[in-house]
Order: structure tokens, then sequence, then C-alpha cells
């Protein structure tokens, strides 16, 4: 018996094996099943280790090599071929891509898969924005999604991917919601008066919109709401929202002073140009005007 442990204990577990099932078989009095198993496992623990070791597989090798340590921590060998797995492991360059790595999303609710590639073949997400959510992690990537944002003007955060030391940086962005809602039921006049860049004096040729929202104000009781607009090249958006008023101002006094329009009947406002109904950058140079049905 004391043959087969030190056998054991100095990891020749071949010999281990046969001269416990020796004495087994010599001496039936005491039960070694539990350390023939042992020896047994060892064995076939380290022809796997030594192979992932020689693929330089060094993570399942250095695994492998502490299964056996936990069996039995006097195998010296393994003890040796664990530490050079762990040196080996420290001298990998740790690679890691994403891609992309910035995101726009509309502000309605939206997802996105963001690609990931690291010889590690694991990593973290750290600091994501409380309004983004992951969805599914795998090793190539992972999908997340962004809640819908109702705000006037585009929200941006950011969040990392990580491996060890090693950290990738990726930049949600989220469009503003879009600001030409309309809530009431409403009825428009196809009447706009277009204005030129930094003016709110009606030019002649617009005049024909204004005759025609009054014409169509006198043939019906309908409120007329005025709203004022201006674009990203009239100044700052404090010079763009003055304009803005300026401009539903002058339209709403044409209304009232020329056309005798009640002007309890004309609701005036104005929104610069974080609200623009267009697309088109200077198609926003605009006055709107839209009945509404109370």
């Amino acid at each position: 018996m004391q043959q087969a442990n030190a056998c054991f204990e100095k990891g020749d577990y071949e010999c281990a094996k046969q001269k416990y099932t020796l004495f087994k078989e010599y001496d039936g009095s005491r039960d070694v099943s539990a350390q023939i198993q042992a020896a047994d496992e060892c064995f076939k623990i380290l022809i796997a280790a030594e192979a992932n070791f020689k693929d330089k597989e060094y993570e399942k090798a250095r695994d492998r090599y502490k299964s056996v340590l936990d069996k039995n921590p006097k195998d010296a060998y393994a003890k040796q071929q664990y530490d050079e797995c762990v040196k080996q492991i420290q001298l990998v360059i740790i690679t890691l891509t994403v891609s992309p790595k910035e995101l726009s999303f509309s502000s309605s609710e939206d997802t996105a898969f963001v690609s990931v590639t690291t010889n590690t073949g694991n990593y973290d997400i750290t600091s994501l924005p409380s309004w983004c959510l992951i969805i599914s992690k795998k090793s190539d990537g992972f999908s997340f999604r962004c809640n819908a944002w109702t705000g006037n003007s585009p929200r941006e955060d950011y969040f990392y991917v990580k491996v060890n030391d090693k950290s990738e940086k990726i930049t949600v962005v989220q469009k503003a919601a879009s600001t030409f809602l309309v809530k009431e039921e409403i009825n428009y006049v196809p009447n706009v008066v277009f204005f030129r860049i930094g003016s709110s004096v009606i030019d002649a040729n617009q005049q024909i919109s204004i005759y025609n929202t009054a014409t169509f104000l006198k043939t019906t009781n309908e409120t007329i709401r005025i709203t004022g607009y201006a674009d990203k090249d009239e100044g700052t958006s404090k010079n763009a929202l003055k304009i803005a008023e300026k401009r539903a101002k002058a339209v709403a006094r044409e209304l009232v002073t020329k056309y005798n329009i009640d002007s309890y009947r004309v609701t005036v406002d104005w929104k610069g140009f974080y609200e623009r109904p267009y697309p088109q950058n200077n198609w926003n140079r605009i006055v709107i005007m839209s009945s509404t049905k109370e």
C-alpha cells in the first residue's frame, strides 16, 4: 500500500493504479476502489492536458493540470506544467476589435448588432447607458436595444467593450423626436409664407398665401394657428428664435389689419430652428398656417 501511495504522490499514476489493484487482490479487507479511480482519472486528465499543451491551448491545459493538483497536490510535474501554462497565457498579446464604433439610432425604439473579435474568447460590456439594454451576447458580438426617445434634442453617450486591460469605446447617438407633431385634428390650409434669409419682411409674391388663409377663415368658424420657423443658417439658436417670432407676428398682423380677421381667432407660435418641419434646411424659413378644430 505504501508503494502505491508513493507512486501516486510522485505522479506515476500507472504505477499507482497497478499497485493499488495488486493490493486489492492480496488484501481484500481494505477497499481501495477510490484510490484506483483517482489514479485512473489523474492519468487520463494528464494525457488530455499534455495534448492541450502541445497544441498551445494553454487555458484548457492549465485547467486540466489544476484538476490533477486538486486530487494530488504533491504532483510536482503537474505543478510545473500548471505554472508554465499560466506564464504562457500571460505572454499572449490580447487582440480586440469591435465594429461599428459609432452607432446612430432614430428616436423610436431600435436595435443594433456590434461585432466583437478577440483571441481570448470572452469580453465584458461596461458603462452601458441607462437607456440601452443588452438583448443577447455571443462570442462574436452582441445585440442591444435603445429605448424610444421623446426629447427635443439628440442624446449621446458611450460604453466600453473590454478584455482585461484592453478596451474599445463605442459611441451611441439617438436622434431627437419629431417635433412637428399634431395632437389635435388638423385641417391644413395649403398656405405657407416663405422668407428671405434673416428677414421677417413678407415679400409681395407671398401675399397670395395670406389672402387664401383669410378667405378660408371668412368662410368658416375655425381659428388659425400661425407658426414661425427658421433654418440653421440664420445665426445662433437665440437669434433664429427671434426671427421666427417676428415672422409669425408679421403674418398674424396682415390677417388682422389687412383682412379684418378677429385677433382672437389667430394664435401665434414660433419654434426657431431646433424644431423644423422640413428636412431641407432652407425650406424652413417659413410661416405655416393651419386651422385647428377644437
